[in-house]
This record gives C-alpha cells, sequence and structure tokens, in this order.
C-alpha cells in the first residue's frame, strides 16, 4: 500500500512531535488514510481521490486537512502517553475535531462540492 493523497509530513503537523511510535506507522497512517478518504467521499458524493491531481490548491489543502486531522485523531488517541500530558493530547484531539466538523460542514455542502469540482 502507499499514499494515495496525503503525505506522512502533514500528518505529523497536527499529531505532534510527541506521538506514540507504536502506532505512527507508515501502514497505519496508509489505511487511516483510505478511512479518511471514504468518509469525504461518502460526505460529498464525489470521489476526490480519484481527482484529486485536478483541483486546484485551495482545493488541495481542505482535503489534505481533513485528511491530516483524521489521521492524526487516530494517533494521538492510540496512545496518550507520550505527551506531556493528558491535558495537551485531549486539547489536541479537541482541536482537531473541532476543525474536522467544520470541514465536514463544507464536503457535505453541494454548492461547495460543485465550486470545488469547478476550481
Amino acid at each position: 500500500m502507499a499514499f494515495v493523497i496525503i503525505t506522512a509530513a502533514k500528518i505529523a503537523i497536527f499529531a505532534g512531535e510527541n506521538v506514540d511510535a507504536t502506532g505512527n506507522t507508515t501502514a497505519n497512517q496508509e489505511a487511516l488514510e483510505l478511512m479518511a478518504i471514504s468518509q469525504i467521499v461518502s460526505l460529498s458524493r464525489y470521489n476526490w481521490a480519484d481527482n484529486y491531481s485536478t483541483r486546484n490548491a485551495d482545493v488541495k489543502n481542505v482535503i489534505d486537512e481533513y485528511l491530516a486531522r483524521f489521521i492524526a485523531v487516530a494517533l494521538i488517541a492510540y496512545n496518550m502517553a507520550g505527551y506531556t500530558s493528558r491535558i495537551e493530547a485531549e486539547n489536541m484531539l479537541n482541536i482537531c475535531i473541532f476543525r474536522m466538523n467544520k470541514l465536514e460542514s463544507l464536503f457535505a455542502d453541494q454548492k461547495w462540492v460543485t465550486y470545488a469540482i469547478g476550481a
């Protein structure tokens, strides 16, 4: 398996430097990416992965952010022991989930999907 869209560097931005290395493997990241892609495809009723290369940079950044945050949430929740405190890890989760909720609203909005497809 290989990454379809996202990169490990983008995931690291949201997972943080203290993410547990045991769960933060390339295989796990790749599997989680497929789950995240399925989520946005289901929400938007459009296959972003098949058409990713034809999207403009702004739309790609929205897709990338969602995928990276989705993966980061799973990796942070896997084992919070590496963070300076559980509160630090929970704050990171909350920030990711808050932003993911906003992005999910975009993907569910067919007006935005139509715009993004044409952008």
